[in-house]
C-alpha cells in the first residue's frame, strides 16, 4: 500500500491527538524513508506533537527545516517555548516575524504568562499588543485576569476601563 503525504499527515495528526509520540516519530521516519517529503501540514502535526510532549529541541530542529513557516508554525513554536519556560526564545521567534504576525503571537505569549502567573512578561506582552493595535479585547481580558489573580485589583480596574473604552470606540 503506497501512501501520499496527505495520508501520512492524517495518520500523524491522529496519533498526535491521542499522545502517540513514538508512533508519530516512527511514521515520520517511515514516510521519509519512502521518499515522501513533509509539507506544511506535516510540520504542523509534528510541532503540535513536540508542544504536547515538551520536546523543545526536537521542535526547534523541525522548525528550522520549514522553508516558509506559516502563522500556525510560529504559534506552535511560541507556545512550545512558553510551555517549557523558554520565554526568551519565544520572544526571539516573535521578533523575527513580520509585524503582521506579531499581534496573535503576543496574545499566545500573554496567555502563557497568565497560566504561569508571570506578571513582568505579561506586562511586556500586553504593552506589545497595545503598540501593535488591532482588537485589544483579548489582551485586556487576559491582563485584567492576571492582575486579579495577583491581587492587583486597581490595575485590573484600569485595564477593564481601557477595554470598555476600546469597545465604545469600535461601536461608534
Amino acid at each position: 500500500l503506497t501512501r501520499n503525504v496527505v495520508s501520512w499527515n492524517a495518520l500523524m495528526a491522529g496519533y498526535t491527538q491521542v499522545g502517540g509520540a513514538e508512533v508519530v516519530v516512527g511514521l515520520f521516519n517511515q514516510m521519509m524513508a519512502e521518499g515522501i517529503y513533509p509539507n506544511a501540514i506535516t510540520y504542523l502535526a509534528l510541532l503540535n506533537l513536540c508542544n504536547r510532549a515538551g520536546l523543545v529541541k526536537e521542535g526547534k530542529k523541525l522548525f528550522s527545516n520549514i522553508d516558509k513557516p506559516t502563522l500556525d508554525h510560529y504559534t506552535c513554536m511560541v507556545d512550545l517555548y512558553c510551555h517549557a519556560g523558554c520565554f526568551d526564545e519565544a520572544i526571539c521567534v516573535i521578533e523575527k516575524v513580520s509585524s503582521f504576525y506579531r499581534l496573535p503571537l503576543w496574545l499566545v505569549f500573554l496567555t502563557a504568562c497568565h497560566k504561569c502567573m508571570n506578571l513582568e512578561l505579561g506586562r511586556l506582552a500586553f504593552d506589545q499588543g497595545i503598540q501593535l493595535g488591532g482588537d485589544l479585547a483579548g489582551f485586556c481580558i487576559l491582563m485584567g485576569n492576571l492582575y486579579v489573580e495577583m491581587g492587583m485589583h486597581e490595575e485590573a480596574k484600569k485595564i477593564e476601563s481601557m477595554r470598555v473604552k476600546e469597545l465604545r470606540k469600535q461601536n461608534e
